[in-house]
């Protein structure tokens, strides 16, 4: 094998791991945006921060203006090009990436969060049994908060039945 072929074969290689690990890199999500794991900080950016051109990533280590928003890590961002550094730093593209693809109605987002592991999905068989749900809620206070995992509410889903102290699922709730 001549020494130019070997050079063409070698650039053709090259050239072709780039592509590969380029075509895999956009299938996976930034981790900015999907870290930790279960409750990614740009999943739990409520609708009135939203609303507001804001948003939040996960930022290790956290050092600043909008660091520890909700908790250790998260960092508070601008999605708005003119609130840039007055006072936030400016979003990362995965923060209106992950928003865009979560767009949700008042019930959807109580029944879909945390992103990863929503409250609604992780009840218990015999919770189901007893004619209790559970939904995310954020802040969530009182009874029936932090079942399973921080700002997931029991709630009743029959209303036939009096449960108390808990308030009535919404009809999101299986």
């Amino acid at each position: 094998m001549s020494s130019k072929s070997f050079v063409n074969t070698f650039l053709c290689l090259i050239i072709l791991f780039f592509l590969f690990d380029l075509i895999l890199s956009a299938k996976k999500p930034d981790k900015k945006c999907t870290l930790p794991k279960g409750r990614s900080c740009t999943a739990l950016t409520p609708e009135e921060m939203r609303d507001k051109d804001l948003g939040s990533y996960f930022k290790y280590p956290c050092a600043g203006i909008g660091c520890n928003f909700y908790r250790p890590y998260c960092r508070l961002c601008t999605k708005d090009p003119n609130k840039v550094n007055k006072p936030y730093v400016e979003c990362p593209k995965c923060v209106a990436e992950v928003e865009e693809t979560f767009k949700a109605t008042d019930d959807e987002y109580e029944c879909y969060m945390p992103r990863d592991r929503s409250c609604t999905s992780l009840v218990p068989s015999m919770t189901k049994a007893l004619g209790l749900g559970m939904y995310y809620e954020y802040p969530c206070y009182g009874n029936g908060c932090s079942y399973m995992q921080p700002y997931c509410r029991l709630c009743v889903r029959d209303p036939l039945k009096n449960i108390a102290p808990y308030p009535k699922c919404p009809s999101c709730v299986p």
